[in-house]
């Protein structure tokens, strides 16, 4: 757990303050710099420790990652905050827009169902 903790401090630098030891899960709501951090370890796909979580932030985008149980960060699959459309496809608002709401009902259902 320890790499994971060290991971967790590295990637988010000197911006907040992460306490030294996390709970199995818990948020982290750094008033004085703006950001607000849901987290949860877990196991990953190969049955490995992992710790998932968002970071938000007024001034950026959603982010979701996972740290592994070697340290190394990675990206999931979030959700969009806007889509793309081509005005001159006839019906290609709508059709971009179902796509752009599935794929966000998705992604939140996968961070409701581990708690973030």
């Amino acid at each position: 757990m320890e790499v994971l903790t060290k991971a967790f401090k590295t990637y988010l630098g000197d911006m907040i303050e992460i306490p030294n030891r996390l709970d199995q899960k818990g948020e982290i709501d750094d008033r004085n710099s703006g950001w607000f951090i849901k987290y949860v370890f877990l196991k990953d796909e190969d049955g490995k420790d992992c710790l998932d979580f968002t970071v938000h932030h007024r001034m950026t985008n959603t982010r979701y990652e996972r740290i592994h149980f070697d340290g190394k960060i990675t990206s999931l699959e979030h959700q969009q905050e806007c889509f793309k459309y081509d005005s001159d496809i006839k019906r290609d608002y709508e059709k971009k827009e179902q796509e752009y709401i599935a794929h966000n009902r998705r992604v939140s259902k996968v961070l409701k169902d581990k708690g973030l």
